[in-house]
């Protein structure tokens, strides 16, 4: 008997460290929220994109006179949301040279993270939902605390 209860500890422990849990989707008007609280200005360009129609939703969060940005969209399906993070990942990728990088998988979202001695680069999807930022590396602190408000 106490084999088997190890055994499901030991699943379930895994299952937690190697993110098999599902995340939340967040909404356009919490992104909205919490960057705005953040001193980010945010606005709505679905507008722009309306001859696409993959995009539900973009938002583009910027800061200080537009130095920095963080992007949020919605796209029509996950498979959508899958192919351009595959895009905006290999964008990241080419930005710079890491110095060091880490992806994690789970069951409804993909994070990749890179950083280098001058960018940081994240491109996250929560099923349907991406959120990319590409900053230099001296507001890399400040964009993952605003993707932990969000739980990613």
């Amino acid at each position: 008997m106490r084999k088997i209860i190890y055994v499901v500890l030991l699943a379930l422990l895994t299952c937690l460290l190697t993110g098999c849990m599902k995340k939340n989707v967040i909404t356009s008007e919490r992104f909205k929220k919490v960057l705005e609280e953040n001193s980010f200005i945010v606005t709505d360009d679905t507008e722009s994109y309306e001859m696409q129609t993959t995009f539900k939703k973009v938002l583009n969060a910027t800061k200080e006179n537009n130095i920095y940005q963080v992007d949020f969209y919605e796209f029509d399906t996950i498979e959508t949301a899958m192919q351009i993070y595959e895009n905006q990942k290999m964008i990241i990728e080419g930005s710079s040279t890491s110095k060091s990088h880490s992806t994690v998988e789970g069951i409804n979202y993909d994070k990749y993270e890179q950083t280098s001695d001058i960018n940081y680069g994240v491109v996250i999807r929560v099923d349907n939902i991406l959120i990319y930022s590409l900053v230099r590396i001296e507001h890399k602190d400040e964009i993952k605390t605003i993707l932990e408000e969000f739980n990613y």
